[in-house]
């Protein structure tokens, strides 16, 4: 599955937040003058400015991906919102958190 935001802020900036107290190492290979250590890690990433004046949180939290829309000035309303759009690209089907999709009768060929 492949999510995009179409007419998105190509160059919105990328940033870490909410730095943990716990940091991390990689030892991949044999070269030491590969390795990272002390690492640290975020709860999240932030990307600033996909749309005019919003911005887009991704965090972690129980194993599944939280998505917030975060705006410039206070509280996100609906006109400010009319300008973000979401793209998803290999799902088969759909559905609000929390909404048990209906039942949907296979397609037949006609005949």
């Amino acid at each position: 599955m492949k999510l995009s935001f179409p007419d998105a802020n190509p160059r919105a900036r990328i940033e870490p937040f909410g730095q943990l107290s716990t940091s991390v190492n990689y030892f991949i290979g044999n070269d030491p003058a590969n390795w990272q250590t002390n690492v640290p890690v975020y709860h999240g990433v932030r990307y600033r400015e996909l749309y005019p004046g919003i911005d887009l949180e991704i965090s972690g939290a129980g194993g599944k991906w939280e998505w917030q829309l975060v705006c410039a000035g206070g509280p996100c309303v609906p006109e400010a919102l009319g300008q973000v759009r979401l793209r998803v690209d290999g799902a088969e089907l759909l559905t609000p958190s929390g909404v048990k999709p209906a039942a949907v009768a296979p397609e037949r060929p006609a005949g």
